[in-house]
């Protein structure tokens, strides 16, 4: 961020990921995500972008991000603290994705298009909720309104 475009005392707006850099999946996470993929009937589990059935949930190899796009989530766990050395945050609204966005990434469309799938996906909000709440997972998405200093 250049701080000499933005005038003393103006706001900044940004909603964007903040979990690990490179998606680089904390354990914890993986597992959850395996338990959740695991509920989901196979019929959804079809994926969008490619032939065959999501079985998974997989953390990158840093190779392949760097080769797939080295600027993709580069220090995405570092945007708060840094955001933090020039502006004061004055509200801040995480709103999960830290499951979902894993196991629902390739099947989404597949998963949404029936009632049985929106039951699902209702069960999965609930369920990264109560885990973002308990401390066990924290946010990797957030929407934030930060002022200059």
């Amino acid at each position: 961020m250049r701080a000499r475009c933005q005038k003393s005392g103006g706001y900044f707006i940004i909603n964007e990921f903040v979990g690990p850099n490179q998606f680089q999946w904390t354990e914890v996470q993986l597992v959850h995500c395996q338990r959740l993929l695991e509920e989901i009937p196979e019929s959804y589990r079809q994926m969008i972008r490619e032939p065959g059935v999501k079985h998974s949930a997989e953390r990158p190899t840093i190779e392949f991000m760097n080769g797939y796009d080295p600027t993709e989530a580069i220090r995405s766990a570092d945007i708060i603290t840094e955001l933090e050395k020039q502006f004061e945050i004055v509200e801040r609204r995480d709103f999960g994705g830290t499951l979902l966005h894993l196991v629902l990434d390739n099947i989404a469309g597949k998963v949404s298009g029936s009632d049985e799938g929106k039951t699902i996906l209702r069960n999965f909000f609930v369920q990264e909720q109560r885990l973002l709440s308990s401390g066990e997972i924290s946010s990797d998405f957030t929407l934030l309104l930060a002022r200059k200093k």
